[in-house]
């Protein structure tokens, strides 16, 4: 309600249009190597590209997931929980989508895994719980040389569990389902924002 209204009092205005615009071009740039963490060492390519490097058909669906790094996501265990934590998240959604066929899966490490001393990865995740994942889930790892803003060019859903990148693509008109209904950009009206997990995989489907 009051979240509602104070989202309809705020106008975009050419200034403000302008503001976003030039924050969402620096970070999908390499550019923001300038930032405190380098996150993208690829400049953005095209969608046909995209599907050529990861043999993505075009004719089914992708589906984006972009986990945080996997230490850093205990900060979000805060607040109402759908999922015990990110290692559960990440799992259970790639475990869930392994028997949906009818549509292609993307997984982008988070590109700044490396920067950290840390065993604690996605893929190393994947690969003690889902060892044997079929053909139409493609892992990026956090060195390929793949904007992860590329990837969104060919995206039809965005799966995070609390990932800026879920605001990002929003921000570029791709609906998004998120993991962590306790989080920044949650129940502001441009995500869905499961209370369960039937709500959360009734939302992916």
């Amino acid at each position: 309600g009051q979240i509602d209204m104070a989202i309809a009092a705020i106008s975009v205005t050419p200034e403000r249009r302008a503001r976003v615009l030039r924050i969402m071009n620096t970070r999908q740039t390499p550019e923001s190597n300038n930032l405190v963490i380098p996150y993208q060492k690829a400049s953005p390519a095209s969608a046909r590209s995209i599907r050529q490097q990861l043999s993505l058909d075009e004719r089914r669906p992708v589906a984006l997931i972009c986990p945080n790094v996997p230490f850093d996501a205990v900060f979000y265990s805060g607040g109402r929980q759908v999922f015990s934590g990110m290692w559960e998240w990440l799992v259970e959604t790639c475990r869930y989508l392994a028997q949906r066929t009818d549509c292609q899966v993307v997984v982008r490490c988070h590109p700044a895994e490396p920067f950290y001393d840390t065993k604690e990865t996605a893929r190393a995740l994947l690969d003690e719980f889902l060892p044997t994942l079929p053909g139409h889930i493609h892992i990026v790892a956090p060195t390929d040389h793949i904007s992860t803003y590329s990837l969104m060019e060919v995206t039809d859903l965005g799966i995070v569990f609390a990932s800026t990148t879920g605001l990002e693509m929003a921000l570029r008109g791709i609906p998004v389902v998120c993991g962590n209904p306790s989080q920044h950009y949650n129940r502001k009206g441009f995500t869905f924002d499961a209370g369960s997990q039937d709500e959360f995989f009734g939302a992916v489907d």
